[in-house]
């Protein structure tokens, strides 16, 4: 809203005459404030010309320019300002968890994402990695990503030493592979005899696959193991495997084990990695624990086992819980 002033500009500046040089600037700044001029041109960085009324901050009018950069969404990917779509309206495809905001179209037009924290390759100048099978890994989880089949091997041995999950005498083999050749075992696996895990799910999800033999007890004959990611998410994914194979051996007698503990219980191990492993790391790495025990967390596919689960085992500790399954195949009371 316009309020009047009953003296000129001339008259103004005159009385301002006696006021030092850095009063002056304010009090003329003041004035300009009152007179709801774009904030910027107030400061004398632009001239008054061109404010458009309808855009305002705080009941100051704007330059288009000014509001522009003020205001409006840059995209992360392309850095341009967000387009309005055919109705005028601002619409832009966010990731809340790293902030990041992009336009709609970079969702499907092939811009890298990375296959550990899901960002977007942002920028003209930063590049992802590309793994031998097509897939996009960030520069910061390209840091921490195992590799080589000696790193999965002593990271898979940490991950039952920390649990102290010993699933059978018998040695698993573990197979290292990359996306193409993970999805091409499995599906062999399975036509061949049906014989692998549940955890395999469909299409491009699977970061893992079991082999087992059933007679005359199951025992798990071999892993494989999705390769290139980082060790955070490498290990989490080991946590929940091992805790699949444990219930696929330890449960076996249990005829009605519980949903709850076969949907979402190995995914409580997967968080706890999680929790040990990201506070010795980089401020990074910390920051994608939190990532993927958010994404965990609120994966609708475990239903409540995992949230069950995660209350047991703060409640009763790992140990006591895992022996409350393996008696009675199902989660002991959290109430």
């Amino acid at each position: 809203m316009m309020i009047p002033l009953k003296f000129s500009r001339r008259a103004t500046m005159n009385k301002l005459e006696k006021f030092p040089r850095l009063l002056k600037k304010v009090v003329w700044t003041w004035i300009l404030l009152l007179n709801s001029r774009c904030v910027l041109a107030a400061r004398g960085i632009l001239s008054m010309d061109n404010i458009e009324i309808g855009r305002k901050h705080e009941n100051h009018p704007y330059h288009p320019s000014c509001y522009m950069e003020r205001r409006h969404s840059r995209c992360v990917v392309c850095e341009n300002f967000i387009p309005p779509n055919s109705d005028g309206r601002i619409e832009y495809s966010v990731n809340r968890f790293w902030r990041q905001e992009s336009c709609p179209s970079h969702q499907d037009d092939g811009t890298p994402r990375c296959c550990s924290c899901g960002r977007l390759q942002p920028g003209r100048y930063t590049r992802y990695h590309i793994l031998n099978d097509g897939r996009s890994l960030c520069l910061e989880c390209q840091d921490s990503a195992i590799t080589e089949a000696d790193e999965c091997e002593a990271l898979f041995l940490k991950v039952q030493e920390v649990f102290d999950l010993k699933i059978q005498e018998k040695n698993i083999r573990k197979y290292f592979m990359d996306k193409g050749e993970l999805l091409k075992a499995s599906k062999a696996i399975v036509e061949k005899n049906g014989g692998v895990s549940d955890q395999l799910l469909a299409g491009e999800t699977a970061d893992c696959f079991i082999i087992w033999t059933s007679e005359p007890f199951p025992q798990v004959k071999a892993m494989g193991i999705l390769s290139g990611l980082p060790r955070l998410l490498t290990g989490s994914t080991m946590a929940s495997s091992i805790m699949h194979a444990w219930l696929k051996v330890k449960c076996y007698k249990i005829r009605n084990i519980s949903p709850q503990v076969t949907k979402g219980f190995s995914q409580v191990l997967a968080h706890m990695w999680l929790d040990f492993e990201m506070n010795s790391g980089s401020d990074f790495e910390k920051k994608l624990g939190k990532y993927l025990q958010h994404r965990i967390e609120k994966s609708s596919d475990y239903g409540e086992g995992f949230s069950l689960g995660r209350k047991a085992v703060l409640k009763h500790g790992l140990r006591q819980t895992l022996n409350h399954i393996r008696k009675t195949g199902s989660l002991p009371p959290v109430e």
